[in-house]
């Protein structure tokens, strides 16, 4: 009888193996930074295409490689970080086992260029599955360079299941400032598409490389935590209790310069934050320094969990630091209306009584028109009789029936389907344009989006640095403003199909259209509800 079982051919085994580390663009861009990191870099250039998909390359000046390095650094469990199992115990670097090339190149069309101090030239390496397949001598400065293409080009399952652009776009940015916060005394660019859209210059204050990744005018919004012993240090900032944050982008734990996940941290957190956790989620920036040995990082090959040797009392120090940053921040509620962080973005929220807007585009609620009743509105509607009814809805009659519209739901659909013809829209020059400085994770994001935005008719140019200026907009919208432009942004963001150009619309659609609680003229209702019905939707 014919055996069953097989042992599998290396270059399978290798490809398995890589699924672990390197599932998307993201994950690999993780790992190269670390390297960069581990090599002293104190200047990481990141370049993508295609959002990851068909190019990154990552070029740092720490202290690179000779030949024989650049070889052996492609071989699994090649690694230059320890020497046995012992060195865990007090490793200090981010890699330790000699994986993440090796797993790169046998997932993609792999190349690195590197130069150490000793050397007079660079040498440079075409990779194929793992194996040098071209070595030669080319000019280069001191450091390295990692050519990543065509990923997954040879596992087109694993490439079938990568999210849309602008969704591996956004988790390349979070990488790259989960590395970056930690690690303020690195400098940090990043290409996107052949524009450049982050430039982060070093620092040797980690508040001030928070406030290069976010919004500067927050800071008044955060409260420091700061604790030190012998052993333990723990620093950061953590929103005042008055502020409400819903996004999970303002919430990152940092030990050991490691971004983690870990749920005695989270705990210890929300428990410092006491009772006003109920009416309030905090953001936070928390960075733990304790020593190698109390904590196990080799957990998962994506090392983004950890153990700690004595939980409690890590538990402890953390419930008491924020409690004490708290009580000091002079944490009182006393706002009755709450400032909230949504989609990360701080903005001022009405109490929930009058907050009535819904959008037809709800995720909670899919609309489905063959399961309405068909009207025409000049056969149907009795164009004498229109009411409005609590400035939020539009009644008017039927030959049989009494219809009540949403007026702001109404209204996002006679935009969306205007939007969706293109080459309906027309462009509207601003008067006065309007001038926008951001932080630079919003203008990293709009640089992926600019392009449809532009075929939307928004004539968007980039001033300097982190400064936008929008000098036209869809004639449809009828005024704009900064945070106007901005919730459009937000919106898209906050969207989770993966047809980009539609998000756009979605979002335009439901911030350009009539509100709940706005007065409409006799008019103005009589023309929203003609609209209406000459949607292809309307219903």
């Amino acid at each position: 009888m014919q055996s069953k079982i097989k042992v599998l051919p290396s270059n399978t085994i290798s490809q398995i193996a890589a699924g672990e580390v390197i599932d998307r663009p993201a994950s690999c861009v993780k790992e190269l930074l670390e390297n960069s990191i581990d090599a002293g870099a104190k200047k990481i250039d990141i370049e993508i295409k295609s959002a990851g998909k068909s190019l990154i390359r990552v070029r740092d000046n720490g202290s690179g490689m000779n030949k024989e390095d650049i070889i052996n650094s492609v071989k699994r469990h090649a690694t230059s970080k320890i020497n046995a199992i012992e060195d865990l115990e007090r490793i200090k670097s981010y890699g330790f086992r000699g994986e993440a090339l090796a797993s790169i190149a046998s997932v993609s069309k792999l190349s690195i260029i590197s130069r150490t101090s000793d050397d007079q030239v660079g040498t440079r390496i075409f990779f194929d599955k793992g194996k040098a397949i071209n070595i030669d001598e080319v000019a280069s400065e001191i450091g390295t360079t990692v050519y990543v293409e065509r990923l997954f080009y040879n596992l087109p399952v694993r490439f079938k299941f990568l999210k849309s652009d602008v969704s591996e776009y956004r988790a390349i940015l979070q990488e790259i400032f989960h590395s970056a916060l930690p690690n303020p005394h690195i400098e940090y660019s990043v290409k996107s598409d052949n524009r450049n859209v982050i430039n982060l210059p070093a620092t040797d204050n980690i508040k001030e490389r928070i406030f290069q990744i976010i919004d500067s005018s927050y800071e008044s919004k955060f409260i420091p935590i700061n604790y030190d012993d012998e052993k333990y240090h723990i620093k950061g900032f953590i929103t005042k209790p008055e502020i409400n944050i819903n996004s999970n982008n303002y919430r990152e734990i940092f030990i050991n310069g490691r971004y983690v996940s870990n749920k005695t941290v989270a705990k210890a957190i929300i428990s410092g934050y006491g009772e006003t956790y109920t009416k309030s989620r905090p953001g936070y920036y928390l960075f733990i320094e304790l020593p190698q040995n109390e904590i196990d990082v080799n957990i998962h090959p994506k090392k983004l969990e950890v153990k700690f040797q004595d939980e409690k009392h890590i538990f402890s120090l953390i419930y008491h630091t924020i409690q004490e940053a708290i009580l000091s921040g002079n944490g009182v509620i006393t706002v009755k209306d709450r400032i909230n962080i949504e989609n990360n973005s701080f903005k001022y929220n009405q109490s929930p009584e009058t907050n009535n807007s819904i959008s037809l585009f709800s995720d909670t609620e899919e609309y489905k028109a063959e399961q309405q009743k068909s009207f025409t509105f000049e056969d149907r509607i009795n164009k004498s009789k229109f009411w409005q009814f609590h400035d939020t809805y539009v009644l008017t009659e039927t030959q049989t029936a009494l219809l009540i519209i949403d007026q702001h739901a109404a209204h996002e659909r006679i935009i969306y389907e205007q939007l969706q013809k293109e080459e309906l829209s027309k462009s509207q020059k601003l008067l006065f344009p309007i001038v926008i400085n951001l932080a630079a994770d919003k203008i990293a994001f709009i640089d992926s989006i600019i392009n449809d935005l532009e075929s939307l008719k928004f004539e968007i140019s980039k001033f300097s640095g982190n400064t936008l200026i929008i000098n036209a907009v869809p004639s449809i919208i009828k005024k704009i403003t900064k945070d106007m432009f901005m919730e459009i942004v937000e919106g898209v963001k906050s969207e989770k199909g993966t047809n980009k150009f539609d998000n756009i619309i979605k979002t335009i659609a439901c911030k350009a259209a009539i509100k709940a609680n706005q007065k409409l003229s006799y008019n103005e209702m009589e023309e929203l509800v003609a609209n209406l019905f000459k949607c292809k939707v309307p219903y």
